[in-house]
């Protein structure tokens, strides 16, 4: 969900965003890490928001969850979810929104031409493999 009043003042690109978390991961040991690295004015903090809820409830000790929110367009912008355990970033989510009435062929058009072959890279095609069930695709194993 992308609530504009929350857009960051500069834009990134979700491509260069994506990149930089894969070829850092390891690199990242705090949400303030990531904003470093990307620019504190490329992303806004939205995970205490009055429209999150309780989005980001402390999972266990030593866990933090964060949702940062940025802007790629005027048409284009989405959210990161960063969970750290223990100071070592665990897992990562990106989501890109389309708007207007491009939004779901420009969609498909960017999977195809510019996140397909970001993923393919960075984890390998024989990595990647599809569940029908849920129509998603998901990385079975990789070595980043």
């Amino acid at each position: 969900m992308r609530l504009r009043q929350y857009d960051p003042q500069k834009s990134v690109s979700y491509i260069k965003l994506v990149d930089t978390v894969l070829r850092n991961y390891g690199d990242f040991h705090h949400p303030e890490d990531i904003v470093r690295v990307l620019g504190e004015k490329r992303l806004t903090d939205v995970t205490h928001t009055p429209e999150m809820g309780d989005a980001a409830v402390k999972l266990y000790d030593g866990g933090d969850l964060r949702i940062f929110q940025f802007k790629e367009s005027a048409n284009r912008g989405g959210t990161i979810d960063v969970f750290f355990n223990h100071n070592q970033l665990e897992s990562f989510r990106a989501q890109l929104f389309f708007e207007g009435m491009w939004g779901k062929p420009g969609a498909l058009i960017f999977s195809s031409l510019r996140l397909g072959p970001l993923v393919t890279t960075a984890v390998g095609r024989g990595n990647i493999s599809f569940d029908a069930a849920t129509k998603r695709f998901f990385v079975t194993s990789a070595t980043w």
